[in-house]
């Protein structure tokens, strides 16, 4: 029957059901963003479940047991972080000193170029830092906004192992739902979209190991301190396309800032963002996250600012794999196939292999 109504008239139902969607996921934010993070990392350890359960693990203890392999895994990058900030607090005093002698020359700029002394700089300073009321209910701001995320913390694992311990239900469900003749595309949809997720997250990982590297040997040759701790904040902050590189190149200049580094510091740090950017962007992500994840770089812009919206940082990090997921189920439902078009990143060197895109970039014929 939607088949048979006017093209416009569809595509007005259409952001009709957009706007109630996102209504709804904005209105539902406390409850769907564990349950969001539960979904994915639940999709990420489903096959190290069924490997456990084929060699005779119970159901219940192999769940457990994929909470735990994830919680060491991020007590494992805890426990790196906690290393380097004990080197970057060694560094402290150097790097305050430094600060201050930016600041003095900052001041002096100032004082030059609009004739404001240094005391009135520091009264405009003094004026505009909270009041002693104020540092209090930031304080309190911040324990109450601690113990929400540590309350979250716990509702993702619990939800996590309740997906994981009747994850087999869920799929039967949706298969109850459908018709018998969509039955095996809803099976389809399912599996693919599963692996879109898992997929996106093995890939991000192995993303943020490689760009660790790639930044801590560029920032360590190019002088700057700290390089690796530097390197480990980028690489975790990489997990939200384009804003999350803005920011890391942001703090490698306050850096080179803070440690008084000349022209060619910063020179040198702009080409490592740039040459690890482009070697990521281009030649890893490709091989190692794969086409079935790829959008459209509008709409990667656009759905990063409507996870910012919608439900904040939450909402950017898991804004790319949900879209991912969403255009899978897309592509398999003929009257959405243009949408899951438009959203797609359909250039013809997706597929390409490595050397092949680097043939095509330099009009190399094969």
């Amino acid at each position: 029957m939607i088949e048979k109504l006017h093209p416009l008239l569809k595509f007005n139902l259409v952001l009709v059901l957009l706007f109630l969607v996102f209504g709804g996921l904005y209105l539902a934010a406390t409850f769907l963003i564990p349950l969001a993070f539960a979904g994915i990392l639940a999709m990420l350890m489903a096959p190290f479940c069924v490997k456990l359960e084929s060699w005779g693990v119970h159901n219940g203890i192999a769940s457990f047991l994929c909470i735990l392999l994830l919680l060491l895994f991020f007590a494992g990058i805890a426990g790196l972080l906690s290393t380097q900030i004990a080197n970057f607090r060694d560094d402290l005093p150097k790097i305050e000193q430094h600060l201050n002698k930016q600041l003095q020359s900052i001041q002096e700029l100032m004082h030059e170029r609009f004739g404001i002394s240094p005391e009135q700089q520091k009264q405009a300073v003094k004026d505009g830092s909270p009041e002693d009321g104020k540092v209090g209910s930031m304080i309190v701001s911040f324990l109450n906004s601690l113990t929400g995320i540590l309350a979250n913390v716990v509702l993702v694992l619990v939800y996590m192992f309740l997906l994981l311990y009747y994850r087999s239900r869920f799929p039967t469900f949706i298969t109850k739902v459908v018709s018998e003749h969509q039955k095996e595309r809803a099976r389809h949809i399912i599996a693919e979209s599963s692996r879109v997720a898992q997929q996106y997250m093995i890939g991000r990982g192995i993303l943020i190991l490689i760009l660790t590297v790639c930044y801590s040997i560029g920032l360590a040759l190019a002088g700057l301190y700290n390089a690796i701790f530097l390197s480990l904040i980028a690489a975790l902050l990489s997990i939200i396309p384009y804003i999350g590189n803005m920011i890391s190149l942001a703090l490698f200049l306050l850096m080179a800032m803070a440690q008084g580094g000349g022209v060619s510091l910063y020179i040198t740090i702009f080409i490592v963002v740039i040459l690890t950017q482009f070697i990521e962007s281009y030649l890893l992500q490709p091989l190692i996250v794969g086409h079935r994840v790829d959008i459209h770089p509008f709409f990667t812009v656009v759905i990063i600012i409507i996870g910012w919206l919608l439900w904040g940082i939450p909402g950017m990090i898991l804004a790319i794999p949900l879209l991912g997921m969403v255009k899978i189920v897309f592509s398999h439902i003929k009257v959405l196939e243009p949408y899951a078009y438009l959203i797609g990143d359909t250039r013809d060197t997706n597929d390409a292999k490595p050397s092949e895109r680097i043939k095509h970039w330099f009009g190399i014929s094969s």
